[in-house]
């Protein structure tokens, strides 16, 4: 090996990575890429879930509310063309009840086809009438619910008889005393259901135990007597349920 210090060694080809060694370290790079990618793609969906739950229970809650207000206005409507409410079940000449105001309530709610079949003089699961449950009429429906074999509600009437549905028929909007505003005419109840079409509804005991468990995930929604509808996200103590169905016991309820 020449000593001359001016010479320039020669060129070490092993000093330079290799082909292959490349490819691993791309290789790697893009593994850690792709997993970061992957984990903060999964920290997103997780914190967008949540929202997106939220987003649709309020979409819900407002469907529900909407179809209250339908029914409101359905019982304004009875009650502008027979100047009464109806009574909360149709009778036979004994007394039993045969169908829900829910029924009485069909031309309203646009349903005037199903109430020219229904048969008038038969219970509600009996013969055509019983056919005639399903689908069940939109107004009645929970947006939650989404199976169309389905005949059952969520929508109760609370019997009492100082209630806006006191059982017979007659009763007007005058004989609310208390105030439209201040009385309830019917209620969701997320937790309850019924076949819409049976005589079926709830005292106001039962109402009362229901308030008593409301939570903002599943809350109470109450159409009042003027058509109004308000949610109820906490539970409200018994005196003002009971002040809240009353019609004329002079008790206007806080909340």
């Amino acid at each position: 090996m020449s000593s001359d210090p001016f010479t320039t060694p020669p060129y070490e080809s092993g000093g330079q990575p290799s082909g292959s060694s490349t490819a691993l370290i791309i290789a790697v790079v893009l593994g850690v890429f792709l997993l970061m990618a992957l984990v903060c793609g999964g920290v997103l969906v997780a914190l967008l879930l949540p929202a997106v739950s939220v987003a649709r229970n309020a979409a819900q809650t407002m469907q529900t509310s909407n179809n209250l207000k339908q029914v409101g206005l359905a019982f304004h409507n009875y009650h502008s063309v027979y100047r009464q409410l109806p009574a909360d079940a149709a009778t036979d000449a004994q007394g039993n009840p045969l169908w829900s105001w829910r029924v009485t309530l069909l031309p309203f709610v646009e349903e005037q086809a199903t109430w020219e079949q229904w048969q008038q003089d038969q219970a509600w699961d009996s013969g055509v009438n019983a056919s005639l449950s399903v689908p069940l009429p939109m107004a009645y429906a929970s947006p939650k619910e989404a199976n169309p074999a389905s005949d059952q509600t969520h929508i109760f009437a609370v019997r009492h008889p100082q209630g806006m549905m006191s059982g017979a028929s007659g009763l007007t909007f005058a004989d609310v005393t208390d105030g439209l505003s201040n009385t309830i005419l019917a209620v969701y109840l997320p937790g309850r259901t019924t076949s819409w079409a049976a005589p079926e509804d709830i005292s106001l005991a039962e109402l009362q135990v229901e308030f008593g468990k409301v939570t903002p995930i599943d809350p109470i929604l109450v159409l009042f007597g003027d058509g109004a509808v308000q949610r109820f996200n906490e539970p409200l103590d018994p005196a003002t349920v009971e002040a809240l169905v009353t019609r004329d016991a002079g008790d206007v309820a806080n909340f």
